[in-house]
């Protein structure tokens, strides 16, 4: 009966769906209200890796809580939010795994693709979590005429003197309006779909509240049965838990290491030919990196153009203003446009201590 529903639900959720459902896992996770806080600040020999969490951990996590069937049908759901780029290793080298490897959010490490929609989204979710948290007085119960009792609803003339209340809007049809916003990018509903958000006695409910899922539903049985049992990782002399895989960001690392097949951060392909036009929604930036004692501190990939898949936060280039799904366009006045990663890679390392470097952006990042 749990994997038929787990089929169900994954069928119907859509990926806004999976985005909502991503930012209460990343909220529950830092809650440090809870007996545990699983996000943390971590560190390895001389790096740190701010806030990220082991697949391991996480996943015993997921389990004590009941949000799993089991350890698969975790390893599975949590490779969703990975594949929908939610979350990703810290250098981009795994798909999720049963193991002590870092994770992290990509709303963490201001990775995460963001438009208007979607901040709508994360703000709606942050907005749910906060109510249920503090404000439960709010929800209540409704049983339309001749249905089926509906859960952990709200009245929209609630809703919107809260919104003033609480100085979120200045008056009313001011917090109607961004009430009826919510409604419209789909994080919450009417009970009965019959009306817009209006500022009346007319109950209203979350839609992650109407759809009940755990983690684990994120899911089907066959994701979780495809999903092989992974090898738990060794503790570290020192007695700290970590896998061997995670060791700290050299510049071996972070340029030639072969990836899984994670996905690029690239919101579309960009090829040569957009690049070079000069109406291109691109500018070039300069950016000038000075190597510290582990290395660089970013991961390039791609092939004509390459471009930055990750940016150690607590390394120099990201001190230097590099971003993730920037192009490289040159290096110490070397054009590398044509080049693939591993040559670029090649080229990097022979510079021991500095790198100037061209790339390009698209207008709406900067």
């Amino acid at each position: 009966m749990e994997t038929r529903r787990s089929s169900t639900i994954a069928d119907s959720l859509s990926d806004r769906d999976l985005i909502m459902i991503g930012e209460n896992l990343r909220l529950r996770l830092h809650d440090k209200a809870g007996s545990e806080t699983i996000i943390q600040n971590r560190r390895y020999h001389l790096r740190s890796y701010p806030k990220c969490f082991e697949g391991t951990e996480l996943i015993d996590w997921l389990v004590l809580h009941e949000e799993v069937l089991n350890r698969q049908n975790a390893i599975a759901s949590m490779q969703k939010l990975l594949e929908k780029n939610i979350i990703h290793h810290v250098c981009d080298d795994h798909q999720f795994k049963d193991e002590r490897l870092y994770y992290r959010f990509r709303v963490d490490d201001e990775t995460f693709h963001t438009n208007v929609e979607v901040d709508v989204l994360l703000e709606g979710e942050r907005l749910r979590y906060l109510l249920h948290a503090e404000y439960g007085s709010l929800f209540r119960d409704y049983t339309p005429h001749k249905s089926q009792k509906t859960f952990k609803c709200f009245l929209g003339s609630d809703l919107v003197t809260w919104f003033v209340q609480q100085g979120r809007a200045g008056f009313r049809p001011e917090a109607e309006a961004s009430c009826r916003k919510l409604l419209e990018n789909g994080v919450i509903r009417h009970v009965t779909d019959d009306h817009h958000f209006k500022d009346q006695k007319i109950f209203y409910q979350f839609r992650l509240d109407a759809l009940n899922v755990k983690i684990g539903d994120l899911c089907d049985e066959n994701d979780a049965s495809s999903i092989s049992h992974t090898t738990k990782a060794n503790f570290h002399v020192d007695g700290s838990s970590i896998d061997k895989n995670t060791r700290p960001i050299t510049d071996e690392d972070l340029l030639t290491k072969p990836v899984d097949k994670t996905g690029s951060v690239l919101k579309k392909p960009i090829t040569l030919k957009e690049l070079r036009d000069p109406n291109a929604p691109y500018v070039k930036k300069n950016i000038k990196i000075i190597r510290d004692n582990v290395g660089f501190g970013f991961v390039v990939r791609g092939k004509a153009p390459v471009y930055v898949q990750t940016v150690d936060p607590n390394g120099p280039g990201y001190a230097a203003g590099l971003k993730a799904g920037q192009v490289i366009v040159s290096i110490n006045n070397q054009c590398v446009l044509e080049w693939s990663h591993t040559e670029v890679a090649d080229l990097i390392v022979q510079y021991p201590t500095t790198i100037n470097l061209i790339i390009m952006t698209a207008i709406q990042d900067e």
